[in-house]
């Protein structure tokens, strides 16, 4: 059986969303969306709504943020199969100065824990007109400070602007009865910031 979840987390609105579907490949190579008798998420029972050609649970609440999420699922009567997710947060983030400049960039520093193999950070940093750079952080310096580089930023605006980050994780593995496939995203507060040139 294969698993698909995603699983966020908005530190801004202490808000976790979660998605949940299951699927089966049949003899002939076919995937087969499955409806479980039971889906528990933290706990909570989730209602199954037929989306396209898949089964998919979700649940959005207000809770504060949990480094370990559980979701258990039951089939055909069968004894209930629990799984828990792990997911950092960014405690925080500091801009130099709260500017970033388009001739010189910026370092951001950040209050977290050391990046695994299997995440990254993305930074979004918007204009006034709402044009936005995405950079990716794939490994953190040992200070934890990111440069910024003028390049990163060369679209955007003079004026206010906000920047937020996302730590992502991408989770892959086998069980004895299933193989588990998602995603984690963890979306820290928008913050103002000057872009200067």
């Amino acid at each position: 059986m294969q698993v698909d979840f995603y699983i966020r987390y908005l530190q801004s609105d202490k808000q976790v969303k979660a998605e949940i579907s299951f699927s089966e490949m049949d003899s002939i190579k076919k995937i087969v969306p499955k409806r479980m008798d039971e889906v528990l998420f933290q706990g909570n029972a989730l209602d199954g709504a037929k989306v396209s050609n898949q089964y998919r649970y979700q649940t959005m609440k207000t809770n504060d943020f949990a480094e370990l999420y559980t979701f258990a699922y039951r089939l055909n009567g069968q004894e209930i199969q629990e799984q828990q997710i792990p997911m950092q947060s960014i405690t925080d983030f500091v801009v130099k100065k709260n500017k970033i400049s388009k001739a010189a960039g910026t370092t951001i520093t950040f209050e977290t824990t050391l990046l695994k193999e299997n995440e990254g950070l993305v930074v979004l940093i918007s204009d006034e007109n709402n044009k936005t750079s995405t950079i990716e952080i794939e490994t953190f310096p040992a200070d934890f400070m990111v440069k910024i580089l003028p390049e990163q930023i060369t679209n955007l605006a003079l004026g206010t602007g906000t920047v937020y980050v996302v730590r992502k994780q991408l989770v892959e593995m086998d069980q004895p009865a299933a193989h588990l496939k998602g995603r984690t995203e963890y979306y820290t507060k928008v913050r103002e910031l000057e872009i200067i040139e």
